[in-house]
C-alpha cells in the first residue's frame, strides 16, 4: 500500500512539472517552430510584426530568438529597448526596470538612451509600493527621476518627472512618519525621536516641519520621562532644548499649548520638583481625604450647637482633634520627604 502511495506520489510530481514545463515552453515553442528555415532577417521582422500589432508576449519570444544573431549589429539597439518594452506593457515593470538599466549600461549612447532612462524611472514608479511597506523601490524611482532631469534638462517631461517625484517623496515621508509614530506607540521613543531627526536631515524643507519638530519634543519628554532616575534629568535637558527650537521655528503653533505643558513637566522633573510631588503624592492625597472628613465633622460640631446637644457636640468635638493632628502629622511627612528627596539629588 505504501509503494503504491509513493509511486502515484511519483506520477503526480512528473506531470505537474511537465504541465509547467509545457506553459512556459509554449509561447516559445510556438515562436521557434514558426522560425524554422528562416533567416534572423526574417525573424527579427517576425518580432517586429507582433510588436507593431502588440503581441508583446510574442514579440519577446522573437526578440529572444534572434537577439545573439545580432550582437554587434545596428539592430541590437532597437531589440534590447524593444524587450525591455515589451515587460513594460505586460506589466512585468520589475523584468521592464531591469532590461531598461541594461540597455542603459550596455548601449552607451543607443538611439534610445533617453526613453530608456525615462521608462526605467517609470517601472520603478509603477511597483513603488504602499505607504506601510518598504520604500526600496521608491527610493530608486527617486533616484531615477531625478538622474533623469539631470541628463536630459530640456525634456519636455521635466515637469511630470517632478511630479512623480513630490507624489514619491511624501510616500517615503508618510512611510518614515508611521514608523517614528509606531516606535513611539510601543514604547520606543528614542528610536522614535532618531527617525524623526532623520527625517528633518534628508528632507529639511519639507512641509511637514512643523509636525515632525513637535513629535522630536513629544518623543524627547517619554524618552526622559521614563528613562531611569540617574539619566532622567539629562534627558530632560534634552526635551526643554528640543521646544526651544520648535517654538524658535514655530511661535503661534497650533501645537503650542500642549508643548507649553511638556515644557513646564520637563522643567519641573530637571529642577526636582516633579519628582518630589512624586514621592509625596500619595501622602497629599491621604491628607486632603483626612481634611475632607474634617469638614463634614466641623459641620456636624457646628450642628450639635445649635441644638444644644453637648453629649454628641463632645464626642465630635474629640474626632476633629484626631482629624486636626492626623493633618498636622502629615503636614510633617510632606517635609521630610521633600528633605530626602534633595538630598539624594546633590
Amino acid at each position: 500500500m505504501r509503494l503504491s502511495k509513493i509511486i502515484i506520489l511519483t506520477v503526480f510530481c512528473v506531470m505537474s512539472f511537465s504541465s509547467c514545463q509545457f506553459m512556459k515552453n509554449l509561447f516559445t515553442g510556438s515562436a521557434e517552430k514558426q522560425s524554422r528555415g528562416k533567416g534572423p532577417n526574417e525573424i527579427y521582422l517576425k518580432a517586429m510584426e507582433m510588436y507593431e500589432s502588440k503581441r508583446y508576449e510574442k514579440a519577446m519570444n522573437f526578440f529572444d530568438l534572434v537577439e545573439n544573431a545580432y550582437q554587434g549589429h545596428p539592430r541590437i539597439d532597437t531589440i534590447k529597448f524593444y524587450k525591455a518594452n515589451c515587460l513594460y506593457f505586460t506589466s512585468d515593470y520589475i523584468g521592464s526596470s531591469n532590461l531598461y538599466q541594461e540597455y542603459q549600461t550596455q548601449m552607451g549612447r543607443g538611439a534610445f538612451t533617453d526613453i530608456a532612462g525615462l521608462y526605467y524611472a517609470l517601472s520603478l514608479y509603477q511597483v513603488s509600493p504602499d505607504v506601510e511597506l518598504d520604500q526600496t523601490f521608491t527610493k530608486r524611482a527617486i533616484s531615477a527621476f531625478t538622474d533623469y532631469m539631470y541628463r536630459y534638462p530640456d525634456s519636455q517631461m521635466t515637469e511630470q518627472c517632478l511630479e512623480y517625484i513630490e507624489e514619491l517623496n511624501q510616500r517615503v515621508y508618510k512611510n518614515e512618519v508611521s514608523i517614528a509614530h509606531t516606535y513611539f506607540n510601543i514604547g520606543y521613543f528614542k528610536a522614535s525621536r532618531v527617525t524623526l531627526q532623520n527625517i528633518l536631515k534628508q528632507n529639511p524643507s519639507t512641509p511637514y516641519r512643523e509636525d515632525i519638530m513637535f513629535s522630536i519634543v513629544k518623543s524627547n519628554y517619554e524618552y526622559a520621562r521614563t528613562s531611569v532616575p540617574s539619566k532622567r534629568k539629562e534627558r530632560f535637558y534634552d526635551t526643554i532644548d528640543a521646544f526651544y527650537n520648535f517654538v524658535d521655528e514655530y511661535p503661534a503653533s497650533e501645537y503650542l499649548k500642549e508643548a507649553k505643558k511638556l515644557h513646564s513637566h520637563a522643567h519641573n522633573y530637571s529642577e526636582g520638583t516633579a519628582e518630589i510631588n512624586e514621592v509625596t503624592g500619595r501622602v497629599i492625597s491621604t491628607k486632603l481625604k483626612i481634611y475632607d472628613k474634617r469638614d463634614e465633622m466641623a459641620e456636624k460640631l457646628e450642628k450639635y450647637n445649635r441644638k444644644g446637644n453637648v453629649k454628641a457636640a463632645k464626642k465630635a468635638k474629640d474626632i476633629l482633634d484626631v482629624y486636626d493632628k492626623a493633618i498636622a502629622e502629615y503636614e510633617k511627612r510632606i517635609e521630610e520627604r521633600k528633605r530626602d528627596v534633595k538630598i539624594n539629588q546633590k
